[in-house]
Formats: structure tokens, C-alpha cells, sequence
């Protein structure tokens, strides 16, 4: 099955989930996809240590 997406965002940080939440807000009928290559969102954020 092919999917149609009207906006993707590469990159699920903070930047590209404020990016992919405002797009949601502004254009509730369209279809966005949200990509990110680590297993969870925000994963390198600044601020954050690993532990």
C-alpha cells in the first residue's frame, strides 16, 4: 500500500516535532509524517545526558 503525506518532516527533535505540531494546528486535513532515525523522539536533545 503506497501512503500519501502532504508534509514530512526528517528529524524528530525538538525543532521538527514543533515543526510537525504547528503544521497539525494550521492544517488539521493533511497528512504529516514525522521521521526520526534513533528509537525515540528527542533523543539528542540539547540539555539532556545519557545515562
Amino acid at each position: 500500500m503506497k501512503a500519501n503525506y502532504d508534509f514530512v518532516i526528517i528529524g524528530g527533535g525538538i525543532v521538527g516535532a514543533s515543526t510537525a505540531w504547528q503544521l497539525m494546528q494550521r492544517h488539521p486535513d493533511k497528512q504529516i509524517l514525522l521521521i526520526e532515525k534513533e528509537a525515540e523522539f528527542a533523543n539528542h536533545q540539547t540539555g539532556t545526558t545519557a545515562v
